[in-house]
């Protein structure tokens, strides 16, 4: 008996279930590259929307890893805001996917704080970390770097990853672009921060759409 032809919906499902895992895999690391990949292996020619394997990324993550994942999520958002408090100052924002609640086992919690001041961030730094890792000047063409000007790793207390990422104050009311899902990368603020824990603390922040860029 043949196999029925898949139609187009069912073919980008099945795409973006593969890309998903295997950017849960760590097999690849950008949904571009994954989405690329996952179509060549099945021999599926329609694309999903990166919103489509976003979904995919976050199911896939919730049946491996089960109720931890949320536990997981809960706990890197509540870590992020005690590190936001800290550098309440700067006017800091959560980003990435800590962010966005799609997470992989190496995702780390990705901060924006907006100052001239590197030294002044390290040092409020210090008493929320467990350690400060490293830093490195963004030595990019002005066009490219979207006014950062440091990145910082550290470590938390609790023991996840962090990158703040230090910005000119100006670009505060410029968000950039994001590559991923093509909206304005406006992050969380302190307070919206605090709301999405109170509300809704597993809570997605990824647009719907078919934003196919990237």
């Amino acid at each position: 008996m043949s196999r029925r032809p898949l139609d187009r919906r069912e073919g980008r499902l099945m795409v973006a279930r593969q890309a998903a895992m295997l950017l849960y895999e760590g097999v690849v690391s950008e949904y571009k590259e994954a989405k690329e990949v996952a179509a060549e292996n099945l021999r599926i020619k329609s694309m999903p929307s990166n919103y489509e394997v976003a979904m995919e990324l976050r199911k896939y993550s919730e049946e491996v890893e089960g109720a931890a994942f949320a536990e997981r999520l809960r706990t890197m958002r509540k870590d992020a805001l005690e590190v936001m408090k800290a550098l309440s100052a700067f006017a800091p924002r959560l980003v990435g996917s800590v962010w966005r609640g799609v997470l992989t086992p190496r995702s780390d919690i990705d901060i924006e704080v907006y100052t001239e001041d590197l030294n002044m961030v390290l040092s409020k730094l210090k008493d929320v970390v467990s350690k400060i890792l490293g830093w490195e000047e963004i030595k990019l063409p002005e066009q490219m770097r979207l006014g950062s000007l440091y990145r910082i790793r550290a470590k938390s207390k609790v023991g996840y990853e962090l990158e703040i990422l230090v910005k000119e104050p100006g670009m505060l009311k410029k968000p950039a672009r994001c590559e991923i899902f093509g909206d304005l990368k406006k992050g969380l603020t302190i307070n919206e921060l605090e709301e999405l824990l109170m509300k809704d603390p597993e809570g997605l922040r990824v647009p719907k759409g078919r934003v196919k860029a990237g």
